[in-house]
């Protein structure tokens, strides 16, 4: 792991150019560009508040803060690891041909999305604070530790699934459709106060819940989240990281076998 670290830290150059590479090419040729990571989560939000506002009941105010709250970190977790997928199959001349830390590509696909949770985080703050400023309080100043843990977390997800779509070339499909349907069992559409208590209990268990609420409590109840809610997070960060490393530095050998 340390050496592996160091790897990573002497082709930081590379890592860098890469990431930049991989920004400009996701906006080439749009006339917006990098505009529509900030009109992607308002446009679905509209959408989606003009329909469930209505189904939950409640004001345009209580529930554009709430989703916009859960589905800017959301995009980030499902775009992380859809992006990973390829870190590996899409850089196959880098793995077979040229030696260049294999670690560096999902950590770029990592940071790629970074920029973009970055960005939409801003623009809710922003919007909120046009909107409607008195929803805004203190307890926002704990996001950069929620985008620090939220990223420790996704780092993991990208090492464990970069390495599964090089022996498993489905699995870039099966995550399409698991994180569909994961969306509609996380409570962005719906808040868990608002369910019955079995249900609540029940969907307590999703564990990325927690990481959701990270953003959530802040910025659509402006309180900061509970102590149970942070050291969770972090231990599922952990948790995750230490997995998705693991089975990637031990897999790594084998990458060029299949690519």
């Amino acid at each position: 792991m340390v050496e592996a670290i160091q790897e990573i830290s002497h082709y930081r150059e590379f890592l860098r150019e890469y990431v930049l590479q991989l920004l400009r090419a996701r906006y080439r040729g749009s006339v917006l560009g990098f505009f529509w990571t900030l009109l992607n989560p308002l446009l679905v939000c509209v959408s989606f508040t003009l329909v469930f506002a209505v189904i939950n009941r409640v004001t345009v105010r209580e529930f554009m803060p709430y989703f916009l709250g859960g589905y800017v970190p959301w995009l980030f977790f499902q775009n992380t690891g859809s992006t990973a997928t390829t870190a590996i199959v899409g850089n196959m001349h880098y793995v077979s041909r040229v030696y260049v830390p294999k670690s560096i590509f999902p950590i770029a696909m990592v940071l790629m999305n970074l920029v973009d949770l970055l960005a939409g985080v801003g623009i809710v703050l922003v919007l909120i604070l046009l909107t409607m400023p008195d929803q805004l309080t203190p307890a926002v100043a704990i996001l950069p530790l929620s985008i620090v843990i939220m990223t420790v977390f996704c780092t993991g997800i990208a090492f464990l699934f970069a390495a599964l779509n090089v022996f498993f070339r489905d699995f870039s499909f099966l995550w399409a459709s698991i994180s569909f349907l994961w969306f509609f069992f996380t409570p962005i559409l719906y808040r868990m106060e608002n369910m019955p208590p079995v249900m609540r209990s029940l969907f307590a268990l999703n564990f990325v819940y927690p990481f959701i609420a990270l953003f959530q409590e802040p910025i659509a109840k402006g309180i900061l989240p509970s102590g149970e809610i942070v050291v969770t997070s972090m231990l599922y960060a952990a948790i995750m990281l230490i997995v998705g490393t693991s089975v990637f530095l031990r897999s790594q050998r084998q990458f060029y076998m299949y690519v």
